[in-house]
């Protein structure tokens, strides 16, 4: 995946750092910094399910039906 901000200045959107982008829960979705690094997050309705950033991590989360986390995996 190519940062964001690659994408906005192929565009000419003018932007400043640091770029982070939430869903309409207020969960961060995604941030991006000066230095290149970005990540990204997604989630279900029991909390955080995925993450993947610029460095080559991710990892993966299950819960049970109470919200209770069940499962990570780390590509660490």
């Amino acid at each position: 995946m190519k940062p964001l901000s690659d994408t906005l200045k192929k565009l000419g959107i003018v932007f400043t750092f640091p770029i982070e982008i939430t869903n309409a829960n207020g969960k961060k979705t995604y941030s991006e910094y000066s230095t290149g690094y970005w990540v990204k997050y997604e989630y279900d309705s029991n909390g955080e399910t995925y993450f993947e950033d610029s460095d080559g991590h991710q990892g993966k989360y299950e819960y049970d039906s109470n919200g209770h986390s069940t499962y990570y995996e780390s590509s660490t």
